[in-house]
């Protein structure tokens, strides 16, 4: 219930705004017309929780993932043509700088993920980041295996059409 200040010559009257027709104003009190309106704030939803063991087992699987595929293009670096511009300037760098900037992104997708599990607009595709990086990291761990380098010592190749059938030679 609102009150509104009657302000007789004698002595001030409080009146509640729902007894009186009009309210009497005050040349002291602006009026209600030269205010402007507070704004109205929408209250926020309720967020769901993300689970958490949910967004452990994803940063697990995100690590797990990238070391596999920074141990094998290290492992096979001197024997290995990288064709992903974005992961070449990497493989440049020395091994410790290497492992630590590929945990570094590895990171950033967990935590980016962390933050749109508590988002109002975002939690619902808050896996998609770490989902992502480890699909890649697996895609590039499989491609690194299936696909060394043709330029490996030590590898048997069979030069069917050049040399006599049947016979195996290897390059050194």
């Amino acid at each position: 219930m609102f009150l509104v200040a009657a302000l007789p010559a004698a002595r001030a009257q409080i009146v509640p705004v729902s007894l009186v027709h009009e309210a009497t104003g005050d040349s002291k009190i602006p009026s209600g017309a030269s205010l402007a309106p507070l704004p109205q704030r929408e209250l926020r939803r309720a967020v769901k929780p993300a689970l958490r063991k949910s967004f452990f087992l994803l940063t697990a699987g995100v690590y797990t993932a990238a070391g596999l595929d920074m141990q094998r293009s290290e492992s096979l670096l001197s024997n290995f043509d990288e064709r992903d511009p974005f992961e070449r300037p990497f493989l440049r760098l020395p091994v410790p700088a290497y492992y630590a900037s590929t945990a570094l992104f590895a990171t950033g997708s967990n935590f980016l993920g962390w933050k749109m599990a508590r988002s109002e607009r975002w939690h619902k595709i808050c896996r998609v980041p770490q989902v992502c990086s480890m699909a890649g990291n697996l895609a590039g761990y499989g491609y690194t295996r299936a696909h060394p380098s043709p330029h490996a010592s030590g590898l048997a190749r069979l030069y069917s059409s050049q040399t006599m059938p049947g016979r195996l030679t290897v390059d050194v």
